[in-house]
């Protein structure tokens, strides 16, 4: 049996990319896959795929930068299933323009979803995983989490965020 065969895991922005793939390896594996998204019809798609794989994937409808629709999400999974074994703050995208060319309301739209939603989930869950004395947070924060990239600025910026965050809960 493998260590993760009936494990918990838990990861946003798994509705497509490296979340979905991430659902999948782990689905074949054995573990319960816990998928979060912010767009319904394309959540639903990609669960009704992962569950060809196996059965135990479930999914919530969030949009991460919401911390009020992060908090229900978290309340409703915590009373269902308890603490997550593994935490994926996957959710993100990318704007590929100069800081100068960014409407302000993406730049905000950027830096709540990439950066404050990671923040909004791992806080909602992390006193549980606590009280249970277990479980793993991935930050997934690509290379612009080291190196700035241009003309992805504010996304560089809020991938260096979380960098920051992971460094600072490890520690």
């Amino acid at each position: 049996m493998n260590r993760f065969a009936g494990r918990r895991v838990l990861i946003t922005g798994g509705s497509s990319g490296i979340g979905r793939e991430l659902a999948r390896q782990w689905l074949g594996l054995g573990a319960h896959v816990f998928v979060v998204a912010d767009a319904a019809s394309k959540l639903e798609a990609t669960v009704d795929g992962l569950r060809a794989i196996a059965p135990s994937v479930d999914m919530a409808v969030c949009d991460v930068a919401n911390l009020a629709a992060v908090q229900a999400m978290a309340d409703a999974y915590l009373a269902r299933h308890g603490a997550p074994d593994i935490l994926v703050n996957n959710a993100g995208y990318a704007v590929y323009q100069t800081f100068s060319e960014l409407d302000p309301e993406e730049i905000a739209r950027l830096i709540q979803v990439n950066f404050a939603g990671a923040c909004y989930v791992t806080r909602a869950f992390l006193p549980s995983m606590e009280s249970a004395g277990r479980g793993h947070i991935v930050m997934m924060a690509s290379m612009a989490g080291r190196l700035p990239m241009t003309p992805c600025g504010v996304y560089s910026a809020s991938k260096h965020g979380i960098v920051a965050l992971a460094e600072t809960l490890r520690g």
